[in-house]
């Protein structure tokens, strides 16, 4: 779902696996998939669907 957003978007991703971060992993190993972004403190947690992701990128 993120990537076609994203291209829509102009968007680079990067991915990072959340379990082999210890931090990632304590803070979002029960919501995976999570969207982040550098310029907000609050992540996008799943579950979210195709409308709170676009509401949630730039």
């Amino acid at each position: 779902m993120l990537t076609p957003v994203a291209r829509r978007r102009g968007l680079a991703i990067e991915t990072i696996d959340v379990m082999d971060d210890p931090w990632a992993e304590d803070q979002y190993a029960e919501s995976i998939p999570v969207v982040a972004r550098d310029d907000r403190d609050e992540a996008l947690c799943w579950p979210f669907d195709s409308g709170r992701l676009y509401r949630y990128l730039p």
